[in-house]
């Protein structure tokens, strides 16, 4: 598993992640990895994106989706 971004915020923040929300803008290649490293790191994910096949990706996984409109 990897902690870099975690760690990273743990130590730019001075904050545990744990229990936070957390959220992350879109769903490709690197925000999917930031997505789970961070529930990995035990903080509440939600999720935006806007492209349909991504969405349908993102349904698979155990993230909260928050809708554009919702912002």
């Amino acid at each position: 598993m990897r902690h870099s971004l975690p760690d990273d915020l743990m130590r730019a923040a001075d904050v545990m992640n744990a229990g936070k929300v957390v959220v992350v803008c879109g769903y490709g290649d690197v925000s999917k990895g930031c997505a789970a490293d961070l529930k990995a790191a035990g903080a509440r994910v939600i999720v935006t994106e806007i492209d349909t096949i991504c969405l349908s990706k993102l349904s698979w996984r155990v993230f909260e989706y928050l809708g554009r409109c919702s912002l």
